[in-house]
C-alpha cells in the first residue's frame, strides 16, 4: 500500500489542540490538588496556542494540499477559515438585521470522487516506468518500486466515502446556518436534483442525509420524519440543466473539438515553466527517466498525488517529487483548462448556463409574488464545469487579464484559481431574505471593493425593497458584481442579469451572427 505523511497543516492543528488539553490539565490540576503549579508553564501552552492561530492570514496562508478542480473541499480553506465556517456565525450584513431568509437555492459539485478509469490505467504506465528506468541509487525510486496502485477499475469516478462525508456535513452546516428556511419544511417544499452521473447521486443522497442529520440539530426533526421522502430529481432533463456544456452541440464543436481554443494551453505544456517541473521531477528519479518521461507523465503523476491526499487523507507519497513550485505550475495549468474550456475563455463555455441562472431564480419569484407554496430548498448536484460555467456567467471570479501561457508570472494571485473556487464539494448559493424594514448598510461594508458590474454601470437601491438575495461561494459571502454590499435586492439582480435572463433561447444552435454581447 501507499506510504502517507501527516501534512504541516495538519500538524499545526495537532500542536493547537494538544495545547489547549495541555493548558486545560495544568489549570485542573493547579485547582484539585496541592501541586503548585507555575503560571509560566500554563501561559506557554495558551502562548503557543496562539502562535498557531494568529500567525495563519485566512486569505494569505498557505494551503499545501490544493491541487486545483481535484482539491479536497476542507483543503480549501486555511485552518483558520475552516474554524470560522463551522462556528455558523450570526448574520454579519447588518442590513439584514430586520430580514428573514426564506428561500435557499444552491448549486453544489459533487464530493471527492475517485480517479477516471484513463487516469488509472495510465498509472501502471508510469509506475512501470519508473520501476524500469529510475536509478536503484534514488530512495524515492526504491519507495515507488514498493508502492501499490490502490485506486479499483470498478471505484472509477465514483463518489468516495469523504465525499459522502464531505456532502453530510455541508447540508448540516447549510441547515444550522439557515433555520428559518428549514423548520416546518415539508418534503415537498425541498427540491433535489441532479445530473444522471452516479457521482451526482450519491451526493445527492448523501446531502439529504445531512439535512436530517441538522433537522435534528435544530430540534426540528419533526419536519421531515422520513428523510427517504426527499426524492432526488434525476433524467435527461436534469442533464440539460447540470451538464449543459456536454449536450451543447456548438460547445463541442468550437472548443472541445477545436485545437485552437485550448492553444494556450498547449503553449503552456510546452513552456519553460513545464519544462522546469519535468527537469526537476526527472532528476529525482535517474537520467534515464528522462528519455521515456514527458508532460504527460507528470499530469499522471500530480493526478495520483492529488487523487490518494484528497480520497484516502493525509499526503500522498507522489507529492514528495514535486516542490512548491512545481505544484503551483501544475494548478496553473489546469487552471488554464478550466478557463478556456468551461470558463471566461469564450462565450460559448457560459452562456449556454442562462437556463441555469433562471432555474435558480424562479422559486423566488414565487415569494416576490406571494406564493405562499413557493419552495423553500433547492439544491441541485453537478460538476466542475457546471459551477465554472456559472461563475463566469454572473461575472465572479474575473481577472484584469485573460489567463494566458505568457502571464503566469503575473498570475500568481488570480482569483480565478479553481483549488479556492471549484474544489470537490464546491457549492453556490443564492438565499432569499423577506424584509420587514431595510436598515442602511454600515460605512465599513459600502467601501468594500466589488468586481466590475456585468453589464456597465451600477444600478440603483430600490427605496423599500422587501426582498434581497445573498450570494454565499463555498460558504463565504461573496458580493454580486458591481453591487456595493453583501446582499443586494431581489429587482437588483435581475436587473444585473438582465440581458442573460431575457436572451436565453437555445445558445448552442446559435451562429456567431445571432449571439449577444459578451456579458
Amino acid at each position: 500500500m501507499s506510504r502517507f505523511v501527516i501534512p504541516s497543516q495538519a500538524w499545526g492543528c495537532f500542536y493547537c489542540e494538544m495545547s489547549l488539553y495541555v493548558a486545560t490539565m495544568l489549570i485542573r490540576l493547579g485547582r484539585h490538588t496541592r501541586v503548585r503549579i507555575p503560571p509560566v508553564a500554563t501561559c506557554f501552552s495558551l502562548l503557543f496556542i496562539a502562535s498557531q492561530v494568529f500567525t495563519q492570514d485566512p486569505r494569505g496562508s498557505v494551503k499545501p494540499d490544493i491541487f486545483a478542480t481535484n482539491t479536497k473541499y476542507d483543503s480549501s480553506f486555511t485552518w483558520l477559515e475552516r474554524t470560522e465556517r463551522d462556528k455558523i456565525p450570526a448574520e454579519k450584513c447588518p442590513h439584514l438585521r430586520q430580514c428573514k431568509p426564506v428561500h435557499v437555492s444552491m448549486l453544489v459539485r459533487h464530493g471527492t470522487r475517485y480517479p477516471k478509469k484513463r487516469i488509472i490505467g495510465k498509472i501502471d504506465y508510469v509506475v512501470s516506468s519508473i520501476r524500469h528506468y529510475g536509478s536503484k541509487e534514488k530512495d524515492i525510486v526504491n519507495v515507488m518500486r514498493r508502492w501499490q496502485n490502490s485506486f479499483e477499475w470498478q471505484d472509477a469516478m465514483m463518489l468516495s466515502e469523504t465525499g459522502k462525508w464531505e456532502m453530510e456535513e455541508l447540508a448540516g452546516r447549510t441547515v444550522q446556518r439557515f433555520p428559518a428556511v428549514f423548520h416546518g419544511a415539508k418534503p415537498e417544499s425541498l427540491r433535489i436534483v441532479s445530473s444522471t452521473k452516479n457521482r451526482t447521486i450519491d451526493s445527492a443522497s448523501a446531502f439529504v442525509r445531512g439535512i436530517w442529520n441538522g433537522l435534528k440539530e435544530i430540534k426540528a426533526a419533526d419536519s421531515i420524519k422520513d428523510p427517504r421522502k426527499l426524492k432526488t430529481e434525476v433524467g435527461p432533463h436534469t442533464d440539460k440543466l447540470l451538464v449543459f456544456l456536454e449536450k451543447c452541440k456548438k460547445w463541442a464543436e468550437e472548443v472541445e473539438g477545436n485545437p485552437e481554443a485550448l492553444q494556450e494551453v498547449s503553449k503552456f505544456l510546452e513552456g519553460p515553466e513545464v519544462r522546469s517541473v519535468l527537469k526537476n521531477v526527472t532528476s529525482q528519479l535517474g537520467p534515464s527517466v528522462l528519455l521515456d518521461f514527458s508532460a504527460a507523465h507528470l499530469k499522471v503523476m500530480w493526478t495520483i498525488c492529488a487523487m490518494e491526499t484528497a480520497v484516502y487523507g493525509g499526503r500522498s507519497i507522489w507529492c514528495d517529487l514535486f516542490r512548491p513550485e512545481d505544484l503551483q505550475v501544475l494548478e496553473y495549468l489546469s487552471d488554464l483548462t478550466s478557463y478556456w474550456k468551461h470558463g471566461y475563455g469564450h462565450r460559448v463555455n457560459y452562456r449556454p448556463g442562462c437556463n441555469l441562472l433562471q432555474e435558480m431564480l424562479k422559486p423566488m419569484e414565487g415569494f416576490v409574488s406571494g406564493n405562499k407554496s413557493s419552495l423553500r430548498g433547492q439544491f441541485l448536484f453537478g460538476h466542475t464545469d457546471t459551477l465554472v460555467a456559472l461563475y463566469s456567467l454572473l461575472g465572479l471570479f474575473k481577472d484584469r487579464a485573460p489567463l494566458r501561457a505568457d502571464n503566469f508570472a503575473k498570475h500568481k494571485n488570480r482569483v480565478f484559481r479553481t483549488s479556492h473556487i471549484s474544489p470537490f464539494g464546491a457549492n453556490l448559493a443564492l438565499v432569499l431574505y423577506k424584509c420587514d424594514g431595510v436598515s442602511p448598510c454600515d460605512e465599513s461594508e459600502q467601501g468594500k471593493p466589488t468586481q466590475d458590474a456585468p453589464q456597465g454601470s451600477q444600478p440603483d437601491d430600490p427605496a423599500g425593497s422587501k426582498f434581497r438575495v445573498m450570494m454565499m461561494v463555498n460558504e463565504r459571502v461573496e458580493q454580486f458584481p458591481g453591487w456595493h454590499q453583501a446582499s443586494c435586492p431581489y429587482e437588483v439582480v435581475r436587473m444585473l442579469y438582465k440581458d442573460v435572463l431575457e436572451h436565453c433561447e437555445d445558445w448552442c444552435n446559435m451562429s456567431g451572427k445571432e449571439s449577444h454581447p459578451e456579458l
